[in-house]
């Protein structure tokens, strides 16, 4: 919605070029980084996925007990305060002015750093900087562990439904005395861990770039906003915008294309949409 609202300046643009300007410079500051902050939470929620799905195929039956939907709630907004709220001093360090133009006769709006900015020096930039090298590297690393883990069950549990052992539990005595159990994954978890791996691969997909331009700030000060290379670094930023709206189209084709359930309820909310060869209920 704030991407949005931010490019509503073409619309005015129509109207008015200087109403177009005007509203870029005042909504910068918070709309175009807000959606930047909302991907890093988004993030952060789909690598909690990836450990929940990774315990539930590893250790299904103490897992399952423990993991409630308040519990998942609960890290949910957690997760959503910590990632966004340690972003968030980024809003404080520009101001927007006004200056007079004699040439057009208008008070125009230009974006500044305020006194924040000089009080605190270099800090907040580099902390976002830093931010956006360690989410993106946490996150990685963690989806990638998890997924690896959740392949090595799936490939083990697909063999055994090949030879027709699907959602068998074995418990032999030891296991029993020690807590131990074994279990198979059904064909409906199966296909839930494959449309889950394919979710994070396009995850990751996301992520590397977007890693990639904050390692290159880090070590190049001047690659950041309004510096010397602030062409370049608004140019990466629209091409990291677009693969965001991108990952947040393409889950809708995977999820229909893969959850079964998911393809129903889409269908049963917008009937139009169900494909004329497909029979009906």
């Amino acid at each position: 919605m704030a991407a949005v609202l931010y490019r509503i300046d073409k619309l005015l643009g129509l109207i008015n070029p200087d109403w177009s300007d005007n509203w870029k410079l005042m909504t910068w500051v918070y709309l175009v980084y807000l959606p930047i902050f909302a991907g890093y939470v988004s993030y952060a929620m789909a690598t909690y996925v990836s450990i929940e799905r990774c315990l539930c195929v590893s250790i299904p039956f103490k897992v399952k007990s423990l993991i409630t939907p308040q519990l998942t709630a609960g890290f949910m907004t957690v997760l959503s305060v910590i990632v966004l709220g340690s972003f968030s001093p980024m809003f404080f360090i520009y101001t927007v002015e006004y200056t007079y133009n004699p040439i057009n006769n208008l008070t125009v709006p230009r974006v500044a750093l305020n006194d924040l900015y000089y009080a605190r020096g270099q800090f907040i930039p580099n902390m976002y900087k830093f931010l956006g090298i360690f989410y993106p590297a946490i996150f990685c690393t963690i989806m990638i562990s998890t997924s690896a883990i959740i392949v090595f069950h799936l490939k083990k549990s697909v063999e055994n439904l090949d030879r027709g052992e699907n959602a068998k539990t074995s418990i032999t005595p030891t296991d029993g005395v020690n807590g131990r159990v074994s279990t198979n994954l059904t064909s409906r978890e199966v296909k839930v861990t494959k449309m889950l791996l394919v979710v994070i691969f396009v995850y990751l997909m996301d992520f590397f770039p977007r890693l990639c331009k904050y390692v290159a700030s880090f070590f190049e000060p001047e690659f950041f906003t309004y510096r010397k290379y602030h062409n370049l670094w608004i140019v990466m930023s629209i091409l990291f915008w677009v693969l965001d709206f991108i990952n947040a189209s393409v889950n809708f084709f995977i999820f229909i294309g893969m959850s079964s359930n998911f393809r129903k309820t889409f269908y049963v909310i917008y009937p139009r949409c169900k494909p004329s060869g497909k029979g009906k209920h």
